[in-house]
C-alpha cells in the first residue's frame, strides 16, 4: 500500500529509502484529463507488491535479476493467471513511458495491442492502449481491461513507473481480437519519451515469448516460461566463491568466446535456483542435474538454420537428449555470438524439481554437456564437466570432480551402436565424398565416407570407415596438411580421436587446437564412425576463399592408440573443394563486360569458361556419392 510521507506526499513502499526530494505525489487522473478512452478503467493507487516471482507468476527482467527498487536501468514484467483473466505488472526507469506489446505472431511491429504506462510532463501517471504501425502510434479501444493501478516516483532526471492491470484472456480492440489462451504470445517491452500524454517513438528493450496455460487455474503454481533473446550477456567469474558457485571445463578459462571454455554458476534466492551457462560451441551447451536416478537437462542452443538462440529442457539417455517438459523453469535469457560461436544464457527454476524442497536436497551430480544442432534438434552430447556438488545454493560448496575433459576432448559412444551417419543431405546441405559411389555406411561392406558443412565460421565433419584400425580425414592447403583421426584402440576395442600431420605415407601426432568437440564409436564388425567440429581458420585465414582444400580419406592400422604402418589413401580429390558448399564448387569472380578492343580475347574466355564449367560438372558428378 502507498504510505503518506512528509508534506502529505504518497510514497510507494518499494522506494521508501529514496530521498524525499526525488519523490512526487502520485496523482491518478480521469480518462478525460489524460486523454485515455472511456472504456479504460480509471487508474487507482498501486497496492500490488512486485514479489514472489516464480511462485505464483512468471517474471522477466532486463538485465537479468536486476533490482526493482534501486535507482537503476531495471525493466520488469510479470504475468499471472486467475481463472480466465491475466494480471500483468510493469516496472521501469524512464523519463517518459514504458509499454508492453502483445501479439499472436512474431511480427516486426510491436503487437496487436500495446499497453502504455506513462509519465505526463506535469508529473502525473497515465495509462493508454494503442497499436503501432510503420508511421507511429494509433489509438485503439480495448474493452476487456478490468482494473488499472499505477504509481510514479520521480527524481531529478527520470521516473520509476510501476503499474498493474487485469485483462481478459481474449482481448477485443478496434482492429482485431487477440487470444492469450494456451498459445505462445510474442511480447515486446519498450520505452520512449512523452510530450504530455503524446507518445514519442519507441525503443525496444527486449522481445520474448510466454505461454499461458489457462486450463490450470491454480494461481499458486507458475503459469509458463518466458524466453527472451538478447544481443549479448555479460556472464563473468565475478562473485565466484562469494555470491555464486562456479564450475568450468578448465580452470579460469575465458568466457569471452576467444578460447574453448564451458562454464556454469548457481545461486539460490527465495527457493529459486538462478543459473548461468556459457559455452564455446556452434551447437548447444547444456546443464545436467542428477538426483535419485533422475536427470534434468537445461539446453541453451544455436538454431543453426537461423543463427538464433533457443532454450529446451530434456532428459538424458546415454549420449542422447530427449525433449521433455520441465515446468519449473520460470525465465530464460540467452544470446548467440555468431562470429565466435559463443552461447550464453541465464535461467531460474524452482529448487524442488518435483523431488524435495529440503535444504539437503540441494545436492546434485552436475554435468556440463555440449553437442551439435540441426535447427533446434539436439545431436549426441559430449560431456565437458562432471562433479558431485554438495549444495548448489552454497558459493563455497564442496565439489567432487568425477571427470573433466580438455579442449580437444569428446565422448565415446557405447560399442555396438552407430552414430547414424547417412547420405541424407548430400549435395543439398552437406558436401559428401566416399571411396566408392553409394557404398554402404552400415559396416556391411568396405566403405570410407566423409562429409562437411559450415555453420557460423565452424566446419562440421562426419567420418565413417570399415577398418580394424583408423579412418582419417586429410585437408591440405598451402603445403600444410591437417589430419583428423578416428581410431579403434585395439587393446580395449574402444574409440579414440587424434590430430596429426602427414609425412608421405606416415601420420605423426600433432596438436590442432581448433578442434572443439568430437563424438565417436567402434562397432564389433569393425565400423568406425565419428563427428567433430573445428574452426574454419586452421590458423590460416577466415576469408571465404580459404574454405577450399584438397581432401583425402586415409585408413591404416593401430597398436593401442598408436598409428602404425603406412597409411592407405581411399579417396583423394583432384582439385580443391569448397568445404562450405554442398557441391564443393568454388565461387568465381565476376568480370567486367569487354569492349571492342578485347572482343577476341572475350570470345576465347567464354569458350574456356564453358569448357571449364563442363569439366567442373563432370568432376563433381564423378565424386558425388
Amino acid at each position: 500500500m502507498l504510505t503518506v510521507g512528509a508534506g502529505g506526499k504518497l510514497i510507494h513502499p518499494a522506494i521508501t529509502d529514496m530521498e524525499a526530494k526525488w519523490i512526487v505525489a502520485v496523482v491518478f487522473i480521469c480518462a478525460v484529463c489524460c486523454g485515455t478512452k472511456a472504456d479504460v478503467p480509471k487508474p487507482t493507487s498501486l497496492d500490488t507488491n512486485i514479489t514472489s516471482c516464480g511462485s505464483s507468476k512468471v517474471c522477466w527482467f532486463s538485465p537479468a535479476n536486476c533490482s526493482l527498487t534501486g535507482n537503476s536501468s531495471c525493466f520488469f514484467s510479470s504475468f499471472q493467471l486467475n481463472n480466465q483473466n491475466v494480471s500483468i505488472e510493469l516496472s521501469g526507469w524512464t523519463s517518459g513511458y514504458i509499454a508492453l506489446g502483445l501479439s499472436s505472431n512474431n511480427q516486426s511491429q510491436a503487437g496487436d495491442v500495446v499497453f502504455v504506462c506513462g509519465n505526463n510532463t506535469n508529473g502525473t501517471f497515465f495509462f493508454d492502449t494503442v497499436t503501432q504501425n510503420s508511421t507511429g502510434w494509433n489509438s485503439t479501444n480495448v474493452t476487456t481491461i478490468y482494473t488499472v493501478q499505477g504509481a510514479l516516483n520521480q527524481n531529478q532526471t527520470q521516473s520509476l513507473i510501476q503499474c498493474a492491470f487485469n485483462i481478459s484472456a481474449i482481448l477485443y480492440n478496434s482492429t482485431s481480437n487477440l487470444s492469450l489462451a494456451n498459445t505462445t504470445i510474442y511480447v515486446t517491452y519498450m520505452n520512449g519519451s512523452t510530450s504530455g500524454t503524446t507518445l514519442g517513438s519507441a525503443t525496444t528493450i527486449s522481445k520474448f515469448t510466454v505461454q499461458l496455460n489457462l486450463t490450470n487455474n491454480n494461481v499458486n503454481s507458475p503459469s509458463g516460461t518466458i524466453v527472451s533473446t538478447v544481443s549479448s550477456l555479460n556472464i563473468t567469474r565475478d562473485g565466484c566463491g562469494t555470491s555464486k558457485l562456479c564450475m568450468s571445463s578448465s580452470t579460469n578459462c575465458s568466457l569471452t568466446g576467444n578460447s574453448r571454455c564451458f562454464f556454469a554458476s548457481s545461486k539460490m534466492s527465495n527457493q529459486t535456483f538462478i543459473f548461468e551457462l556459457s559455452g564455446t560451441t556452434p551447437g548447444y551447451v547444456a546443464l545436467g542435474l542428477t538426483k535419485q536416478n533422475s536427470t534434468y537437462v537445461f539446453v541453451c542452443g544455436n538454431d543453426n538454420n537461423t543463427g538464433t538462440f533457443f532454450f529446451q529442457t530434456a532428459t538424458q539417455n546415454g549420449t542422447v537428449l530427449n525433449s521433455a517438459n520441465v515446468t519449473t523453469v520460470y525465465t530464460v535469457q540467452g544470446a548467440v555470438t555468431q562470429n565466435q560461436s559463443l552461447i550464453q544464457c541465464t535461467f531460474n527454476t524452482s529448487t524442488t524439481f518435483n523431488v524435495s524442497t529440503r535444504a539437503a536436497d540441494n545436492s546434485f551430480l552436475v554435468n556440463i554437456f555440449t553437442g551439435l544442432t540441426n535447427g533446434t534438434q539436439l545431436g549426441n552430447l559430449t560431456k565437458m564437466f562432471e562433479s558431485s556438488v554438495a549444495d548448489l545454493s552454497n558459493a563455497t560448496s564442496q565439489m567432487t570432480t568425477q571427470n573433466a575433459t580438455n579442449t580437444t576432448s569428446g565422448t565415446n559412444v557405447s560399442t555396438g551402436s552407430l552414430l547414424n551417419i547417412t547420405r541424407d543431405g548430400c549435395g543439398t546441405s552437406k558436401l559428401c565424398m566416399s571411396s566408392s559411389t553409394n557404398c554402404s555406411l552400415t559396416g556391411n561392406s568396405s566403405c570410407f565416407f566423409a562429409s562437411s558443412k559450415m555453420s557460423n565460421q565452424t566446419f562440421i565433419f562426419e567420418l565413417s570407415g570399415t577398418t580394424p584400425g583408423y579412418v582419417a580425414l586429410g585437408l591440405t592447403k598451402q603445403n600444410s596438411t591437417y589430419v583428423f583421426v578416428c581410431g579403434n584402440d585395439n587393446n580395449t576395442g574402444t574409440f579414440f580421436f587424434q590430430t596429426a600431420t602427414q609425412n608421405g605415407t606416415v601420420l605423426n601426432s600433432a596438436n590442432v587446437t581448433t578442434v572443439y568437440g568430437w563424438q565417436g564409436t567402434v562397432t564389433q564388425n569393425q565400423s568406425i564412425q565419428c563427428t567433430f567440429n573445428t574452426s574454419t581458420t586452421f590458423n590460416v585465414s577466415t576469408k571465404a576463399a580459404d574454405n577450399a582444400y584438397l581432401i583425402s580419406i586415409f585408413t591404416g592400422l593401430t597398436n593401442g592408440t598408436q598409428l602404425i604402418g603406412n597409411l592407405t589413401k581411399t579417396f583423394e580429390s583432384n582439385t580443391t573443394l569448397d568445404l562450405s558448399s554442398p557441391t564443393g564448387q568454388q565461387t568465381t569472380p565476376t568480370t567486367a563486360t569487354p569492349n571492342s578492343s578485347n572482343s577476341l580475347v572475350s570470345l576465347w574466355t567464354q569458350v574456356l569458361a564453358v569448357l571449364l564449367s563442363a569439366m567442373s560438372l563432370h568432376f563433381i558428378t564423378s565424386y558425388s556419392p
